[in-house]
C-alpha cells in the first residue's frame, strides 16, 4: 500500500511539474484580429516564431488589441543602465563607467465625479527614486553642444558619483530623502541652491497653501478632472490607435521636421513587415498571456530600412546608416493588460561614436545594458514614521527656487 501511494504522488508531482513548463498560452494570445496587406481582416495565435509573416501578423494583432483602462489607477516606470567604456584620449589612458536608475510612478484617487482641482492634487500621488554611481568625465555634457568654441572635455579628468534622491507626493505635501554629492553639486551649478535646502536629510515642502496658486499658473480649469479620467480610461484604446491619432493631427508643413519618421511612415501590414525583416524580430517565447520578442538593430538594418523606404529625391534617407555598435533588444508585453511590459537593451560597439581623430580619442571597449519595465502595480510610499520624522523646508523658497532653473 506505502508502494502504491508513493507511485501516486511521483505522478502527480510530475503532472504538476509538467503542467507548470509546459503550460498553455492564455486566451490573451489567441484569435487575435489584424488587418493583413490586402485590407482583410485575420484572426492569429501569437505564438513562438521566426516567421516573418507570422510575427508581422502577432506585431499588428497586439497593436490592434482593445487595451481596458477602466481600472486603470496607478503606473509605474522603471529603468536602469549599466555602462562602462575605455580608451586613450592623446595617449592617456581614460576610462568611465555608470550604474544608473530611475523609477517614476503616479496614482490617480479612484473617484472622480465632482472632484475639483485642488481635490485631485489633494489626492494625488506621485514617486520618483533616481541613483547614479560611477565614474565619469567632468565636463561630458561638452560633447553634445553644437558650439564650436566650446573645447572637447578631458576625458581623463573625471568626478566620482555616488547619488540618490527620492520623492513622494502625498497629500500636497513633497517628501524629500536626497544624498548628493558635492561632486556632483559642482556640475549642476543651477541647481546647487535647489540641492542645499533638500540634501542629506529627509525634508518635507508642504504645498497645500499653495495649491490655488499653483493651479492658477498652470491655467488647470475646475472641469478638467472628468477630461483627465476620461482621457486615461478609455476602455477602446490600442496602441495602433493611439498611433494613428498622432500621425492624423494636422502639421505645419513649413516647420515639419523632414525626418520625422511618423509623419512619412504609416502603420499597417507592409510597412510593419519591413521593420521586422530590417530588426530580424523574433517571437522567443509566449507564457501565459506574455509574449517575448527579440531584435537586433545595427547599421545592416539602416541600411535595409532606407531601402524598403527610400527617400524622395533630393532628401536625406530617414535611417543613419552610420549607426556605430549593434543594439539587441528584447521585449516582452503582457497582453492580458498591454500596459505591463518589459525591455532590455545589450549595447556593444557604440562607442565608437564617441571617437575622435583631431582629439586624439580612441575608444578601445564600451558595452551597455539597459532594462526598462512599466507595470500597473501600486507605487511605493512613504512611512508614517518617515513623515513624522521629516524636517519642514520653506515652501515658497523652493519654489521660488524651482521658478528660477525653469524660466531659464
Amino acid at each position: 500500500m506505502k508502494k502504491i501511494l508513493a507511485c501516486l504522488l511521483v505522478v502527480v508531482l510530475l503532472c504538476s511539474l509538467s503542467i507548470m513548463l509546459f503550460s498553455c498560452d492564455s486566451d490573451e494570445l489567441k484569435k487575435l484580429e489584424y488587418t493583413n496587406e490586402n485590407g482583410e481582416v485575420v484572426k492569429t495565435n501569437v505564438k513562438k516564431t521566426d516567421d516573418p509573416e507570422k510575427v508581422t501578423a502577432a506585431v499588428c494583432a497586439l497593436a490592434n488589441k482593445q487595451i481596458d483602462t477602466t481600472s486603470l489607477y496607478s503606473l509605474l516606470v522603471s529603468a536602469s543602465v549599466n555602462a562602462s567604456l575605455a580608451g586613450t584620449q592623446k595617449d592617456k589612458a581614460w576610462d568611465a563607467n555608470l550604474g544608473a536608475s530611475a523609477t517614476v510612478g503616479v496614482a490617480l484617487p479612484e473617484y472622480y465625479e465632482g472632484m475639483k482641482v485642488a481635490e485631485f492634487a489633494n489626492g494625488l500621488k506621485l514617486y520618483a527614486d533616481i541613483s547614479a554611481q560611477g565614474k565619469l568625465p567632468k565636463n561630458i555634457g561638452a560633447l553634445n553642444d553644437d558650439d564650436d568654441e566650446t573645447p572637447f572635455p578631458d576625458l581623463t579628468d573625471t568626478v566620482d558619483l555616488n547619488e540618490s534622491l527620492k520623492l513622494y507626493l502625498d497629500t500636497a505635501k513633497i517628501y524629500t530623502k536626497a544624498a548628493i554629492s558635492e561632486g556632483a553639486i559642482a556640475a549642476m551649478p543651477d541647481f546647487e541652491s535647489l540641492i542645499t535646502m533638500v540634501n542629506n536629510k529627509t525634508g518635507k515642502i508642504d504645498l497645500s497653501s499653495y495649491l490655488s496658486m499653483i493651479i492658477g499658473m498652470l491655467g488647470l480649469k475646475d472641469d478638467a478632472i472628468p477630461t483627465v479620467y476620461s482621457t486615461i480610461q478609455n476602455a477602446s484604446n490600442s496602441y495602433i490607435k493611439a498611433i494613428n491619432s498622432l500621425n492624423s493631427k494636422d502639421t505645419d508643413t513649413d516647420t515639419e521636421d523632414p525626418s520625422s519618421i511618423e509623419a512619412n511612415i504609416e502603420f499597417n501590414y507592409a510597412n510593419v513587415k519591413k521593420f521586422v525583416e530590417a530588426f530580424n524580430i523574433k517571437i522567443t517565447k509566449t507564457k501565459g498571456s506574455v509574449a517575448t520578442f527579440s531584435a537586433t538593430i545595427n547599421a545592416e538594418s539602416m541600411k535595409k530600412l532606407n531601402e524598403a523606404f527610400p527617400p524622395k529625391e533630393g532628401e536625406d534617407p530617414e535611417f543613419n546608416e552610420d549607426l556605430k555598435g549593434s543594439f539587441d533588444v528584447v521585449l516582452s508585453i503582457d497582453a492580458k493588460t498591454m500596459l505591463d511590459v518589459s525591455l532590455t537593451v545589450t549595447a556593444s560597439g557604440f562607442g565608437e561614436m564617441l571617437a575622435n581623430a583631431e582629439e586624439g580619442v580612441v575608444v578601445n571597449t564600451s558595452s551597455a545594458t539597459i532594462n526598462a519595465t512599466i507595470s500597473t502595480q501600486g507605487i511605493p510610499t512613504i512611512s508614517d514614521e518617515e513623515k513624522e520624522a521629516a524636517q519642514a523646508i520653506n515652501a515658497m523658497d523652493f519654489l521660488s527656487e524651482l521658478m528660477k532653473i525653469i524660466m531659464g
